[in-house]
């Protein structure tokens, strides 16, 4: 018994082409819903007091950090078996308070 197809040899492509249309639109409207919808729903990554602003790596097992805290950056040196704070945030200058009998400025 044989099965007649309806199919013609350049239906296969025109399929093929089609399935790849079809795929590019969906990748498509994934881009934009990532990209614009995402965030107004508050699906986005979730703002924090800490971020890694920059890391350069010095050897492959050395980097160094830089990571913003509550606004203030702080650079790291990270190794195999370590993490060390290697600059801190210079300390803002106190007020000075007037000494006894001096007027304040």
């Amino acid at each position: 018994m044989t099965y007649a197809t309806t199919l013609g040899t350049g239906t296969v492509g025109l399929q093929l082409l089609q399935a790849m249309a079809v795929l590019v639109a969906i990748l498509a409207l994934a881009w934009a819903f990532r990209r614009f919808a995402a965030p107004r729903l508050g699906l986005g990554p979730r703002p924090g007091r800490m971020r890694v602003i920059e890391r350069l790596p010095l050897e492959p097992r050395r980097s160094l950090y830089l990571v913003e805290v509550d606004g203030v950056p702080h650079l790291f040196g990270v190794s195999e078996g370590s993490v060390r704070l290697l600059d801190r945030p210079a300390q803002p200058a106190q007020p000075s308070t007037p000494a006894a009998g001096e007027a304040p400025r």
